[in-house]
């Protein structure tokens, strides 16, 4: 038991392959209620923690972007900890008629 590097990728859910930047990725207990690290993804969509073995809580923010909240992980001894999430980018709707008003979001 000790600590273990960690790699997290946020990746695109349309494709599962493209990576998304700039989410902000927050470490909890499992319980969800003690904070211990963050990180934000870079262009390759990865975010690394160094986190000792146990289970922990996931939490992720950028503006637009869809999460399932929160995702558990349990990080095991011996290496191998690369874990991947999908996201939901938000799409704004494309206008059928350019002359037209459109609006989306919440009301």
């Amino acid at each position: 038991m000790g600590y273990e590097q960690v790699e997290v990728y946020v990746l695109d859910a349309r494709d599962g392959s493209t990576p998304i930047d700039g989410v902000l990725v927050r470490v909890y207990d499992s319980a969800g209620k003690v904070y211990f690290t963050e990180a934000t993804t870079g262009v390759d969509g990865k975010a690394g923690f160094l986190l000792f073995t146990q289970q922990y809580s996931l939490r992720f923010y950028k503006f637009q972007v869809g999460f399932s909240q929160p995702q558990y992980i349990d990080v095991l001894g011996g290496g191998g900890n690369a874990f991947n999430v999908l996201a939901s980018p938000h799409e704004p709707p494309v206008a059928q008629d350019p002359r037209l008003c459109r609006a989306s979001g919440y009301f």
